[in-house]
Order: structure tokens, then C-alpha cells, then sequence
């Protein structure tokens, strides 16, 4: 095992760029079967392990890493950042648009004589308008939750992770 003010005893990896993530795993360079696994701990200590590629334990925390990694993949096919800012602002304006709509159909109801065309009007922008506004609130709900599922789902790996590494015997070679 390694800690992080042992970094500069770490193997050479196939995959360096990874080694900035709070977890993961990397095959180590020239030694073909050996992979480097690292987890970060509460109190931000790296802590690092060698394992062989039959190893349980690497086999729990490649399946655990992978699974985030691949979610964080196809949450940039999903955009859900997008989807919840762009659903909010529609959602927002076309709300906006919809009460003055429907304040301009109240205040032409009122007036003498009533203009039942405009009126007309103005109360279809009103329903049309709040229907947009549902639609782009329900577009930010879907984009929300989709990025509160991809930070549940780092969590449960974090954890996953965390108790493989505890689990880890630790042993010392002479």
C-alpha cells in the first residue's frame, strides 16, 4: 500500500490523466496483469494498492469505477445541465409570458365594450404560453434528477470502493 506522501514511489501507469480522480484504477506499465487502485479517504488521504488482475478486490473496484465512468459518458450524450438551466429559463419566460397574456385577456373582459378577438387571443397566448412553461419545467425536473442519479451513483461507488479498500489485506513483502 501507498499513501500520498509516498507518491513518488507510485508505478508508472498505462492511464496517468486518471490518476487526478478521487478513485480508480490504471494498469501499471510493463508489467502486464498488475493494475494500480487508488481511493480517496473523508479527510482527503489518497491511499493506493497494487493488485493482480484476478484479484476480488480489483475486480469490485474496476466494476464499481467503470459504472461511473460510463454514466458520466452518456451524461454528456444527455446534456442534463442543459436540459435543467435551458428548462428552467424556458419554463421561467414563458410563464412570465403567459400571466401577461392572461392579464391583458382579464383587463380586455373589463373593458367597455369587450373585444371578444383579442380576448380570444390573448387567452389562447395565456394557455399556450403555461403549457410551454410546464413542459420546460418538466424538461429541468428530468435534467435534475438525472444529475442527482449520476451523484448517487458516484457515492455508492465511492462507498463500494472505500469498503473494498478496507478489506484489502495488507500485507508486506521482504
Amino acid at each position: 500500500m501507498f499513501t500520498e506522501d509516498q507518491v513518488l514511489f507510485l508505478p508508472e501507469v498505462l492511464r496517468p490523466d486518471l490518476l487526478d480522480t478521487e478513485y480508480g484504477y490504471s494498469e501499471i506499465l510493463g508489467k502486464p496483469g498488475l493494475f494500480l487502485v487508488w481511493s480517496t479517504d473523508d479527510f482527503g488521504t489518497r491511499r493506493y494498492f497494487v493488485l493482480e488482475q484476478s484479484d476480488e478486490y480489483l475486480n469490485r473496484i474496476v466494476a464499481a469505477v467503470d459504472r461511473v465512468r460510463t454514466d458520466a459518458l452518456d451524461m454528456k450524450k444527455d446534456l442534463p445541465w442543459w436540459k435543467a438551466i435551458g428548462g428552467t429559463i424556458v419554463g421561467l419566460v414563458m410563464g412570465g409570458v403567459g400571466i401577461a397574456c392572461g392579464f391583458g385577456a382579464a383587463v380586455s373582459l373589463a373593458a367597455t365594450p369587450i373585444s371578444a378577438p383579442l380576448t380570444a387571443a390573448l387567452v389562447a397566448c395565456a394557455g399556450t404560453s403555461f403549457a410551454i412553461s410546464v413542459t420546460g419545467f418538466g424538461t429541468a425536473v428530468d435534467g435534475a434528477g438525472r444529475i442527482i442519479g449520476h451523484y448517487e451513483l458516484s457515492d455508492e461507488a465511492r462507498r463500494e470502493i472505500r469498503g473494498a479498500f478496507q478489506q484489502i489485506p495488507f500485507t508486506v513483502e521482504p
